[in-house]
């Protein structure tokens, strides 16, 4: 798995070109919006965690520590995209 020091190191190495390709965009804000009990938020934010971990697992990794609910993640490999998985 991919370390957030060696994410930091590709997205320092990457040119202003390949700065907008590689990084993607993540946003923890509003993971359990429109929730009506605990159970269904508890459950929208497990779904969210999962995937999270399988980003990981997949490559991914974030760039910088989240902050204000946004952060930026890199793959290891330059041809995926997050938005690919299924």
């Amino acid at each position: 798995m991919l370390t957030p020091r060696e994410a930091a190191d590709i997205a320092g190495d990457l040119d202003e070109g390949d700065f907008d390709d590689r990084l993607e965009s993540l946003c923890i804000r509003g993971v359990a919006d429109e929730a009506e009990t605990l159970t269904e938020a508890s459950l929208m934010l497990r779904d969210f965690a999962e995937w999270l971990l399988e980003l990981e697992l997949d490559g991914w990794q974030l760039v910088d520590p989240v902050d204000d609910g946004h952060g930026l993640m890199v793959n290891e490999d330059p041809e995926k995209r997050a938005g690919d998985r299924a």
